[in-house]
Formats: structure tokens, sequence, C-alpha cells
């Protein structure tokens, strides 16, 4: 009985290591930068700002790696404290790698609907430069700019 649970143990972690391989899901460490990258991590943030959830756009971002990122963060929840709903979308324009980071171009937009009723909605649109890098948790967006499309 201890002999067929050894077995059954060792091949429950042989099965654990394989089968991420085998479904062709490699850990995130070793994927490449592409487009697909990019538009993963980007759609998250526009989802964020979609589903009203800042933690969610913020967990796009590398905290560790993104300089200023204390005064970013207090931005993007800034834009979530002074208005109740938001329509955000984005459209790659030019994709590369640059080193151990890769680089788009994007057009983004982003509009907000005002918690005070007497407070105009924004509109903006705007294109942006983002920066990723590969982390242990896979890809994240370590800069991006202007910052203050943000804010």
């Amino acid at each position: 009985m201890n002999r067929c649970r050894a077995l059954l143990a060792a091949l429950t972690i042989l099965l654990a290591m394989v089968c991420p391989v085998v479904a062709g899901n490699a850990p995130p460490q070793s994927e490449p930068f592409s487009i697909d990258v990019a538009s993963r991590l980007l759609q998250e943030v526009t989802r964020g700002f979609i589903t009203d959830n800042s933690g969610r756009v913020l967990a796009a971002f590398d905290s560790a790696r993104m300089r200023n990122y204390g005064s970013f963060r207090d931005n993007v929840q800034s834009l979530f404290a002074k208005y109740q709903s938001f329509r955000a979308a984005f459209r790659v324009r030019q994709s590369w790698p640059q080193g151990e980071r890769g680089v788009v171009i994007v057009q983004f937009e982003l509009e907000g609907t005002p918690l005070e009723e007497d407070s105009p909605p924004f509109r903006r649109s705007a294109q942006l430069r983002f920066e990723f890098e590969r982390g242990r948790a896979g890809w994240r967006i370590v800069d991006v700019a202007p910052r203050g499309f943000f804010s």
C-alpha cells in the first residue's frame, strides 16, 4: 500500500511538471516578448478601467521596477476616486524588442463619467509608449510615457 502511494505521488509530481509543457502553456518566464504579450497586459489595464477596478489596472505594472511607481499609483487611484465609470480602448501601432525589454506604441482612448453631476466628463486620446520587462511573475509594464495621461 505504501509503495502504491509513493508511486502515485511520484506520478502526480511528474504530471504537474510535464502537463504545462504538453498543453502549450510554457511558464511565463520563458515566453518571449511579442504583440500578444503586450496586448494581454494592455487588455488588463483597459478591463480594470471598464470594471472600475484600480487594482486590476495596477497589477499590469511592476511596482518594484517602475520608476516613481508610487506617484503613478496615486494618480491612477485619484482617477478612480473622481470618476464613476470608464470606457477604455487601445490599438497597437508598433512593437519591437529593445534589449531585455519590449516596447509598444499604442493609441489609447480613455473616457470617464464624473461622480459629481455638475463636473464635465473627460475624454483622453493619445499615443502612449509602454515598456515591458520580464520578471519572476512574467511580463509586466515597467514604464509608460507620457504618464500624465493617467492623472
